[in-house]
C-alpha cells in the first residue's frame, strides 16, 4: 500500500518519550532490542506474505534488524545483572556473556541460537548485512543466500524467546538500579 504524502498533511503522529528518563539501562537496551526485533520480524513476514517485495538486499536489511536486536538484548541482559557493556557487536561474545551470567534451562533459546550467533570468516556480524562490501573495499566472497522461510520461522522463535528470557532475566537480577548496576 503506497501512501500519498498529501493524505499525510493533516495527519499528527507524534510519538513522544515522555518515559524515557525513567528507565533503567537494562529496560533501554530491552525496549530498543523489541523494536528491532520486530522490524525484523515485519519485514519478514511481509516477504514470506509476498506483500513486500523479496530481494536480497532488503533481507539482508531484515537480517542486519535480527542481528543488531540480539546484541542489544545481551546487553540489556548483562546490564540487568550489573555488568559493565563493552563496545561490541561480536554476538558470539556477548551471547558467551550471557550465559555466564544466566546459566540454566529458563534462559535457552529455542530458536537457533548456535546458528545466530556463530562466527563466519567470510562474512562478518553485523557487517555483512549492512555493507555491499568489506572495509577494503571488496565485495564479500561467495554467493550468499538469504531463505525468507527460515528467517521468518527463527524470528518468530526469537520475538517468543526474548519475551520469555527477559521476564526470567529480571527475577533472576531484579534490583538494577538507573544506571544498569545491580
Amino acid at each position: 500500500m503506497a501512501i500519498d504524502p498529501d493524505d499525510l498533511k493533516n495527519v499528527r503522529m507524534p510519538l513522544f518519550s515522555w518515559d524515557y528518563e525513567d528507565c533503567t539501562e537494562p529496560e533501554h537496551w530491552f525496549l530498543h532490542a523489541r523494536g528491532y526485533l520486530d522490524c525484523s520480524k515485519f519485514l519478514f513476514e511481509q516477504m514470506a506474505e509476498e506483500r513486500f517485495d523479496r530481494s536480497f538486499h532488503r533481507a539482508k536489511a531484515a537480517v542486519f534488524l535480527f542481528e543488531h536486536a540480539l546484541e542489544l538484548f545481551f546487553k540489556g541482559a548483562i546490564a540487568q545483572a550489573g555488568g559493565q557493556i563493552q563496545p561490541s557487536h561480536d554476538l558470539a561474545h556477548l551471547y558467551a556473556e550471557f550465559r555466564k551470567k544466566y546459566p540454566g534451562k529458563q534462559f535457552e533459546f529455542h530458536g537457533d541460537i548456535h546458528c545466530a550467533v556463530s562466527k563466519d570468516s567470510g562474512v562478518p556480524q553485523t557487517a555483512f548485512p549492512r555493507y555491499p562490501s568489506d572495509r577494503t573495499g571488496a565485495p564479500w566472497p561467495g554467493h550468499r543466500h538469504i531463505d525468507i522461510a527460515i528467517w521468518c520461522t527463527q524470528v518468530l522463535l526469537f520475538s517468543e524467546d526474548l519475551a520469555r528470557i527477559q521476564k526470567y532475566i529480571k527475577s533472576r537480577y531484579p534490583g538494577a538500579r538507573q544506571d544498569g548496576r545491580a
